[in-house]
């Protein structure tokens, strides 16, 4: 199911898809890492106000960043910020 706060977010952010077919639950490995790799900070606070921690806890093994976004991640995972 298409989540309409997905469309705040920056276009740039999905050019290679159609934005009506991301399902956050199903997708949320691949959005969490497209916001973390190209987003900027107004797409971070789109993301986090609709994005708890246990959902980012759950997919926290497969998300494949470079090591200053996983730093980030999982210090905001862990509460650290």
């Amino acid at each position: 199911m298409h989540e309409k706060w997905i469309d705040a977010m920056s276009p740039e952010l999905f050019w290679d898809v159609d934005q009506l077919s991301i399902n956050v639950s199903k997708h949320l490995v691949w959005l969490t890492e497209r916001v973390m790799t190209y987003g900027n900070s107004e797409d971070w606070g789109i993301f986090m106000r609709h994005v708890s921690r246990d959902q980012l806890k759950s997919v926290r093994s497969h998300l494949r960043l470079q090591q200053r976004e996983r730093i980030f991640i999982e210090n905001y995972i862990d509460g650290v910020i």
